[in-house]
């Protein structure tokens, strides 16, 4: 099957002809559709998970960031004490 038929495929399983598919479909192409969508499947969890830490990433570096300004902020705070000696 290719790309053009899986496409055709998942868009007559969303608009409710699976039913209509399966009954004209072999074992070997039940298995076959089998195999499709569990890739197809495994493609959306990479790339969710792929999504996933790129966000966590993003919030780490942006963690940095703050750490980073709050140190600059405390020495700012310790230099200009006026109770310092």
């Amino acid at each position: 099957m290719n790309i053009i038929g899986l496409f055709n495929f998942i868009t007559a399983k969303n608009k409710g002809g699976k039913q209509r598919m399966e009954k004209n479909m072999k074992p070997s192409e039940e298995k076959k559709k089998d195999t499709l969508f569990d890739i197809a499947d495994s493609f959306n969890q990479i790339s969710q998970r792929g999504n996933l830490y790129g966000r966590l990433l993003e919030l780490k570096d942006l963690q940095i960031h703050i750490q980073k300004r709050v140190n600059e902020l405390e020495k700012q705070i310790e230099e200009t004490d006026p109770l310092k000696q």
